[in-house]
């Protein structure tokens, strides 16, 4: 007779027994998949054109060390310096179509992509580097990088070469002196523009030929960063530098957007967190270096001079059309934001008096904004010119309002704390300037309208 009992027992043990072997193979089947995921390793290459001597390779070396620590492996980098995979153009569309995982190209050579990056062209704009790296890392540059994203990169952070320089086997202290001078300069349409301003002759010329062009006599000029010009010794072929700190070579790391996308999130955050160190310790290295740059062209016998303010206002002035020709192209929202920077650098002294713009500058009135701007300018250059008002020079700040009341609002409160302020010129919306009547009656503002 069968004990039912034991039985019963028997059963239930084997199928606990089952089920846990079952269980277990699950583990077991599932823990190389997670392994698999958690430790997969991305081969990833970065391309430039800069020798290998160069900052820019040396902060892309740093930047792959900070990589592989911050990804504990999981991010492997290879670099290709000196043009190794292609022009700068020829590797931003490599990045684009996603065969080159990373790039480094200067600013100068993005807009063929985005006509926001002749931004970085503007001349003699940029004050100083404190100020620049204030767009650069605000929203000026922000903007740049969200342009970039539609075309499919990714802009990571600013790195640099640094101001850019004149130099010539002659001394240049006005635009008379580059009349009919054969100059180089990159393949960039609104440099091209500037120095045929000049009255020189431009001329296009690969970066890796400048050498040979002057030493053929087919150019006789050209501008560049202190390291390019010690780099690719220039300095064999010209006898002066002029430091005119005219404009700026920015290059900005930059991923292509099909490899982003399929990078793990962590990974993605690790790239930008080292990029953004990677660029204050680039930035650090060529400061260092450039005080070494000029005594190195100093023992080679260079003539080294730098512009006066007074010079550097000569040029500026006669390229003032050309850059009123391209402040569409490169955004207005983009402009006024950075010459809002700019004002915020220079506080505002006793012999000054302030006129104030209450304006859309950034919106679908921007261009109407920006005319009434651009007039207020010249007729207060023009005031100042002739010794200014009741012996004051009169300053003009301008505010965004985009068409939205409160903030209109919000600009007319700014403006009445505004020290020395007279007046507030309005812009062309109605409804914005009569929701601000309240508060200019209470502050006691003067306002003119269109």
């Amino acid at each position: 007779m069968y004990n039912f009992s034991k039985i019963k027992s028997y059963v239930i043990f084997v199928t606990i027994l089952l089920i846990s072997c079952s269980d277990e193979t699950k583990i077991n089947k599932n823990e190389p998949l997670e392994e698999k995921r958690v430790s997969k390793v991305y081969n990833l290459k970065l391309g430039h054109g800069m020798p290998g001597v160069s900052p820019q390779q040396l902060a892309a070396e740093k930047f792959k060390e900070i990589v592989e620590k911050k990804s504990k492996g999981r991010l492997k980098i290879d670099i290709f310096p000196n043009q190794i995979m292609g022009t700068d153009q020829e590797m931003i569309q490599k990045a684009i179509k996603g065969d080159l995982d990373i790039i480094l190209p200067p600013s100068y050579k993005l807009n063929s992509i985005v006509s926001s990056a002749f931004y970085l062209d503007l001349p003699f704009y940029f004050e100083n580097r404190k100020e620049l790296y204030r767009m650069l890392d605000g929203t000026p540059g922000g903007i740049l990088k969200k342009n970039l994203l539609g075309k499919g990169l990714v802009g990571v952070a600013f790195w640099e070469s640094g101001f850019k320089h004149f130099t010539a086997n002659k001394e240049i202290h006005s635009p008379a002196d580059l009349e009919n001078l054969k100059f180089r300069t990159a393949k960039n349409p609104f440099l091209f523009e500037q120095y045929k301003r000049l009255g020189a002759k431009p001329y296009f010329i690969d970066f890796q030929k400048i050498p040979n062009a002057l030493k053929d006599g087919v150019i006789s000029a050209q501008e560049n960063s202190l390291d390019s010009i010690l780099n690719l010794k220039l300095y064999e072929h010209q006898s002066h530098l002029i430091l005119s700190e005219h404009g700026y070579i920015g290059y900005l790391l930059t991923l292509s957007k099909k490899v982003y996308d399929n990078l793990p999130q962590d990974l993605q955050e690790t790239l930008f967190a080292a990029g953004e160190e990677t660029a204050l310790y680039q930035r650090k290295l060529v400061h260092k270096k450039e005080k070494d740059y000029l005594e190195k062209l100093r023992e080679v016998k260079v003539n080294i001079y730098k512009l006066t303010p007074k010079e550097k206002k000569k040029f500026k002035d006669q390229l003032k059309p050309v850059v009123e020709r391209y402040r569409e192209r490169i955004g207005f929202k983009m402009l006024e934001l950075s010459d809002q920077i700019k004002s915020e650098q220079v506080s505002i002294s006793n012999d000054e008096i302030v006129i104030g713009l209450d304006a859309d500058l950034f919106a679908g009135s921007a261009p109407s904004g920006f005319s009434i701007k651009r007039g207020a300018q010249i007729a207060i250059e023009e005031i100042n010119s002739e010794g200014g008002l009741l012996g004051k020079k009169l300053r003009l700040i301008s505010k965004n309002h985009s068409g939205i009341s409160v903030r209109g609002i919000k600009n007319i409160e700014d403006f009445s704390k505004t020290q020395n302020l007279i007046a507030v010129l309005g812009g062309l919306h109605s409804p914005v300037a009569l929701a601000e009547i309240d508060l200019l009656n209470k502050e006691k503002i003067i306002y003119l309208g269109p």
